[in-house]
């Protein structure tokens, strides 16, 4: 009688972990499911990205620049940024450092222009690189990632505390991108933009970017809007280099069109 009371315990207990092993792969299965995003996920994921880069109304800011250069030192400087992304509109004037004061950075009908203060010389230039940092002007403008690459899913993963997704982009044909590969860690909540790789065509990693420390102000229109008050840039390629981008003093309110122009930044230049 004991024994087969013992034989019958045990098919119990062997059915009860049979059902409970059921349950924890169906629980998983659902649960990757749930996280794989679908392609139209995807999409709808990149529109938010590059809507939370952009503002509805004008954009000024103190924005501070800690270049990390392995030997030539530290060097900070301090610019004013003033945006305008209903007429794509951008420009950046030099506080210090001293022998720097007055430079200024202008965009006109999507070229930028370098002015120097000394000469009174406005140049043509490229976009690779601010001042010398490892910053370029994708880092204070808005993004068209939306329209400059297609996006897929790769992973569901956690980037320190925050569970992210795991983006790979790829540059579109016949468009000019300041990188041909871009892996994005985005936040899964909020949609932040955490963690930015960027390569070349030749699938050579070339910068690491972590955006921080969020900020959630509103605009003129009661709006919410969200800005990484930290940007940490890494040089991938000349390795030890890195700029650290903190943003400070930030307004949302309409700036005159005038400003824009070469004119205005050369009078405060002066």
């Amino acid at each position: 009688m004991k024994l087969q009371q013992t034989r019958e315990s045990r098919k119990l207990i062997q059915t009860c972990l049979f059902v409970i092993g059921l349950t924890v792969i169906n629980f998983v299965i659902a649960n990757e499911l749930d996280t794989a995003l679908s392609q139209s996920e995807v999409d709808d994921l990149m529109l938010k990205v590059d809507e939370l880069s952009r503002f509805d109304t004008d954009f000024k800011a103190l924005l501070y620049l800690q270049q990390k250069h392995r030997e030539k030192g530290d060097l900070l400087y301090k610019t004013v940024i003033y945006r305008q992304d209903e007429n794509d509109r951008l420009m950046m004037l030099f506080l210090k450092p001293k022998s720097d004061a007055g430079k200024g950075y202008l965009v006109l009908d999507e070229n930028l222009f370098l002015y120097t203060p000394n000469t009174g010389d406005w140049t043509r230039v490229s976009e690779d690189r601010i001042s010398g940092t490892d910053t370029n002007l994708a880092d204070f403008d808005d993004w068209n990632l939306s329209e400059e690459y297609s996006a897929k899913f790769v992973a569901l993963e956690k980037l320190g505390k925050h569970p992210v997704y795991h983006l790979k982009l790829n540059a579109l044909p016949n468009i000019q991108t300041k990188a041909q590969q871009i892996d994005l860690w985005v936040d899964t909540k909020k949609h932040f933009t955490l963690k930015i790789e960027e390569y070349a065509l030749s699938n050579r990693l070339l910068r690491t970017t972590y955006r921080t420390k969020w900020r959630k102000l509103n605009d003129e229109n009661n709006n919410d809007r969200f800005v990484p008050m930290e940007t940490r840039i890494y040089d991938e390629v000349e390795t030890g280099n890195q700029t650290i981008m903190v943003i400070d003093k930030i307004t949302l309110t309409s700036l005159p069109g005038e400003m824009f122009s070469k004119a205005w930044l050369e009078s405060k230049s002066r």
